[in-house]
């Protein structure tokens, strides 16, 4: 989560989900509560997984998705290469409370899941 003071609440099974909360300081000074919620629907290890989340700022719902994340063995040209593997993405939101004209709203959220994809990275090394 961006901001400060982060917490993170985890419980990684169908049926449990993720609870994230941070204070962002706006650049003019405001601050705003910033929330993650999301729910396990579907585990499939090691290849698939179906969670929903809600961004939740000041308040204020912004949008909520259905995300579908699979695994699988990447095709290697060369025999001598390490495994490796192909992660997609997929992704359906609804933007609920759009930010002034909503033209910012799909620009944040694609940063959004490239910090998550940089954030899973971390976790899978460490």
């Amino acid at each position: 989560m961006p901001g400060s003071g982060a917490s993170y609440e985890h419980d990684f099974r169908v049926g449990g989900g993720d609870l994230s909360r941070s204070i962002f300081t706006q650049p003019d000074g405001r601050t705003e509560h910033l929330e993650n919620r999301a729910t396990y629907f579907h585990l499939e290890p090691p290849h698939r997984l179906v969670f929903a989340y809600e961004s939740v700022v000041a308040e204020l719902p912004r949008w909520a998705s259905l995300v579908t994340v699979t695994l699988e063995r990447a095709e290697t040209a060369d025999a001598d290469a390490p495994p490796a593997t192909d992660l997609t993405w997929t992704e359906q939101v609804t933007f609920i409370t759009p930010t002034g004209d909503g033209s910012h709203d799909l620009p944040h959220l694609r940063g959004a899941v490239q910090m998550r994809l940089t954030g899973m990275g971390l976790a899978l090394v460490g």
